[in-house]
């Protein structure tokens, strides 16, 4: 089947685009991290995260299809996420791996919210406007050929693959805290608190060179 024969067949496409998008999900980033530490305490923290995510990222893919998405490969505005999404990244780090025994202790939460959580870790990401600006603009594209409803089914498609695999780590982190002791959970917060503020490093060193 060629690649013209794959955009023609609607089913075909949007099988395509979903493991785009589920394989991209998968990969660890800012957003599992906080979806862990939110979950010990709320185990729908995930699908909160996944919809600030969606504040974000929705409003994206219609300023992609309007025809903007040369906007996203200016590279003093990536350059300029980088720094001050790193920032933002190393701070929320910080402050996870100073309330790690908090969280599990006292039950006392990170200070920003779920859908907060999901708005920082997806703005501040700098990788998810470059996702966008290639990948990304190539499904949209694609979408954009079974007009404005195919949009609409991409992104109904795309934004399940985050609800979904959001929603698993933090019930899954929920359910697993009566099970793993108190200093497994700990250890890994901190891990997941030392690879935000990773991320945030990297982001700025990219930005900075």
């Amino acid at each position: 089947m060629t690649g013209e024969e794959m955009i023609k067949n609607p089913f075909t496409f949007y099988l395509f685009a979903y493991i785009v998008s589920f394989s991209g999900v998968l990969i660890p980033g800012p957003m599992t991290a906080v979806s862990i530490a939110k979950g010990y305490e709320d185990r729908v923290a995930g699908l909160k995260i996944a919809f600030g995510h969606s504040l974000v990222e929705v409003p994206l893919i219609l300023v992609i299809y309007l025809g903007f998405a040369r906007f996203f490969e200016d590279t003093n505005l990536i350059l300029l996420i980088s720094f001050f999404g790193g920032l933002m990244l190393v701070y929320m780090g910080v402050l996870m791996f100073r309330l790690r025994k908090t969280i599990v202790e006292k039950g006392k939460d990170l200070p920003v919210n779920s859908l907060g959580a999901g708005i920082l870790t997806t703005g501040g990401n700098p990788s998810f406007f470059i996702w966008w600006a290639t990948v990304g603009v190539l499904l949209v594209i694609n979408a954009a050929l079974f007009g404005a409803v195919g949009v609409f089914l991409f992104i109904l498609i795309h934004e399940s693959a985050d609800f979904l695999w959001y929603g698993l780590l933090s019930y899954g982190t929920n359910r697993s805290k009566h099970i793993f002791t108190p200093r497994f959970h700990q250890t890994l917060f901190g891990v997941m608190a030392f690879s935000l503020m990773g991320f945030g490093l990297l982001f700025i060193v990219k930005a900075l060179l």
